[in-house]
């Protein structure tokens, strides 16, 4: 390569790790959030720049706020309508991608939970958003500090569970935005206690390969409080092309505890025969005792997957003859 290839590469580099921190230091200042109480080194490691090590990144808790703006604008829109739609708890993923989600969060106390529902909204007036979004923060193992990590402008997988707490179809009032019309809801209040299990085309046992396949026979669970979002039927043939998730299974309750015991039974009466998938591995997780108690940080799953496959490794082999 060339000297000035060399240069401006390096030019390049540089001016998109500047962009990167004016960035941060935008959102920071926008969610009002306190810098210091981050600092640099901390920055550093979020962005996985430099070689030393935050442990509160490691054990912090992912919080994703939903929040709905119907056009753009500072003043949210010309009939100033603004609308929170609570938080979901995301923290138990593998490999920074979701597993398990429910809404509302355990681990936010009112006071905490208003907090991130302010910084949420202001975030979004301040880039002038229009429609529905979801906000992502690090909530510190000291469940009172948290931090900004991106802006997600789209609907999110998990937003089912935010419509059974919420009772807001937000596919509906994105249609609605979208053509110019006005929010038309009422003070949104959040009711009872919503999980979400993703069922991925998977073998955790095999370091989470993709098992891509055809689908020899198909049970889904049901009853009331129970939704299931899918494209899988009996004879589809899922693709190795893509994502490898094939299922949502939800459940709303009025309790957490209850959701959680409707969400194993779901996953028991659950039936598909043709490809391995994670169903087992959720299965397990709802059982324990650190899910139970609402203890799961983003380093659960890394600590406890072993644990939670012995039982597997005990049971006969199901592979299709």
């Amino acid at each position: 390569m060339k000297q000035w290839q060399v240069r401006l590469q390096k030019s390049r580099s540089y001016k998109w790790w500047v962009l990167a921190v004016i960035m941060v230091g935008t959102f920071m200042a926008v969610l009002d959030v306190t810098v210091v109480n981050v600092g640099l080194p901390t920055i550093m490691n979020v962005f996985h720049i430099g070689l030393s090590t935050a442990e509160w990144v490691v054990t912090a808790y992912m919080i994703t706020m939903t929040i709905m703006l119907p056009t753009a604008g500072w003043l949210a829109d010309r009939y100033g309508n603004t609308v929170y739609l609570g938080e979901r708890d995301c923290s138990l993923q593998r490999r920074n991608q979701k597993l398990i989600e429910e809404a509302p969060a355990r681990c936010l106390t009112p006071e905490l939970r208003a907090r991130m529902g302010e910084a949420a909204v202001r975030a979004a007036r301040a880039v002038g958003y229009e429609g529905a979004g979801t906000v992502e923060f690090l909530l510190d193992a000291d469940m009172e500090h948290f931090y900004f990590m991106e802006m997600n402008t789209r609907i999110q997988v998990e937003h089912g569970i935010t419509e059974l707490v919420t009772g807001v179809d937000l596919v509906r009032q994105q249609l609605r935005i979208a053509s110019g019309l006005a929010l038309d809801m009422g003070e949104v209040t959040l009711q009872g206690h919503a999980l979400e299990c993703r069922i991925n085309a998977e073998d955790p046992a095999a370091d989470f390969r993709p098992c891509p396949g055809k689908v020899g026979f198909l049970h889904f669970p049901g009853g009331p409080g129970v939704r299931v979002d899918s494209h899988l039927y009996t004879g589809y043939t899922l693709p190795p092309y893509y994502d490898s998730l094939a299922a949502k299974l939800m459940v709303h309750a009025p309790t957490r505890l209850e959701a959680i015991r409707k969400m194993r039974r779901c996953l028991e009466e659950f039936a598909l025969d043709g490809f391995r998938t994670n169903a087992e591995l959720s299965y397990q997780i709802l059982y324990h005792p650190t899910f139970v108690r609402g203890g799961c940080t983003t380093a659960f799953l890394d600590q406890c997957l072993p644990q939670l496959l012995d039982f597997s490794r005990h049971l006969p082999d199901q592979e299709e003859t």
